[in-house]
């Protein structure tokens, strides 16, 4: 029981960490600041309400919070995200609470894309 416990609360203190930028208001999606990105999920989670299901995603030297929406709106489309998986997103990098992250519009994995956003950044869920 001692072992389990002394990785949980790491794993949680670094979720709860994760969050705190986002706890402000949650950011617009804006056209304007869209980008490609094509790298690695270094660690996958589920956040906070407002911005759902996230990944730390690995971009060369980069690393960035990228947000999905709800986790069951990925799954219910086949893509099921873990650490460690190589994907494309392509999103708007917008500011929360002073730190990039992004919104993502597209995501693709393993031959198959989503769209989670429509062009206007309006969330398809």
């Amino acid at each position: 029981m001692v072992k389990s416990s002394r990785f949980f609360l790491p794993a949680a203190f670094v979720a709860v960490v994760l969050a705190l930028p986002l706890l402000a208001a949650t950011p617009a999606y804006q056209h304007s600041t869209e980008v490609t990105l094509d790298g690695s999920a270094i660690y996958v989670g589920d956040g906070i309400a407002t911005l759902g299901f996230f990944a730390i995603m690995k971009d060369g030297s980069n690393e960035i919070q990228v947000f999905f929406g709800p986790r069951s709106f990925l799954d219910d489309r086949g893509i099921q995200l873990k650490t460690g998986d190589s994907l494309r997103v392509v999103g708007s990098r917008v500011k929360s609470n002073g730190c990039d992250i992004i919104l993502a519009r597209e995501v693709s994995h393993d031959g198959k894309t989503v769209t989670v956003r429509d062009k206007d950044g309006k969330p398809r869920w």
